[in-house]
């Protein structure tokens, strides 16, 4: 009888492990392998928004600036002038000297906005940029969709080909499989939507900008700070056509001496 304990024992822990073993197999061949891709697939729609949003949100809000940088003069009982000197400083990062004659609310309400226009102003120069980025990633997420479809399609049809998987498995695949398409035309018709949108921003950017430098030049603000988000650029490109010019120099320096012109 004491032989037979031990046994039993090592027969019912392998029975308890090839159950184990079983279930994990049952619950892999369930599929799920596309619940990444059909996620994937289902976020896009609103990802592609947000970005969107984002990218769009300066020129969106430039009416808005202009307003505040109308309206706040008087409001705070400062002329003009000095109320760009103050956005001057803002724009250059140095430190902005509130009037005294600005108390209370008044005097957080243009605290904010200064500490604001700085942030606007990149953004705001910036959206040319962001745009062709943006386009750029609108094309390979438009390209990816399909991929992602085909995806979820085919680990739904392997499921429901499966003898292993479950029924509530196998409904959990035939609801993918029919929602793969919509959700498939739901994503490129929200791509195709953005494309669009983004595509004519930059245009929409040159008026926005053009307008904020206009209004800013009014009040005394300087035009390179109102532009400063291009300035690196132009730098590089300084800085390049000089090492050119000096490349050139140095070659033909050379080939004089060596004709001994």
């Amino acid at each position: 009888m004491r032989r037979l304990i031990p046994l039993m024992i090592v027969t019912l822990a392998g029975l308890a492990l090839a159950a184990c073993g079983g279930s994990k197999k049952s619950s892999k061949s369930g599929g799920g392998g596309d619940g990444d891709a059909f996620a994937e697939l289902q976020a896009i729609p609103d990802q592609v928004d947000k970005k969107v949003a984002a990218v769009t949100r300066p020129v969106d809000n430039v009416d808005q600036m202009l307003g505040q940088m109308t309206t706040l003069p008087k409001k705070l009982d400062i002329s003009e002038e000095q109320f760009g000197e103050l956005i001057n400083g803002a724009l250059a990062n140095q430190e902005v000297a509130i009037p005294d004659t600005v108390q209370g609310q008044n005097r957080e309400q243009l605290s904010t906005f200064l500490g604001n226009i700085g942030g606007f102003q990149q953004s705001l120069m910036g959206t040319p940029a962001a745009a062709k980025d943006l386009l750029g990633e609108l094309a390979e997420t438009s390209a990816r969709i399909p991929a992602l479809a085909t995806e979820v399609s085919t680990s739904a049809a392997a499921t429901l080909a499966n003898p292993l998987a479950s029924k509530k498995e196998k409904d959990a695949a035939k609801k993918k499989q029919a929602d793969a398409k919509s959700l498939q035309n739901k994503a490129q018709a929200r791509v195709k939507a953005a494309q669009g949108k983004v595509g004519g921003l930059p245009e929409r950017a040159t008026v926005a900008i053009n307008k904020f430098v206009s209004a800013g030049r009014k009040m005394g603000v300087k035009e390179n700070l109102m532009r400063a988000a291009n300035k690196p650029v132009d730098d590089a490109k300084e800085g390049a056509n000089t090492a050119v010019d000096t490349a050139k120099d140095g070659a033909n320096q050379a080939v004089k001496d060596a004709t001994g012109q």
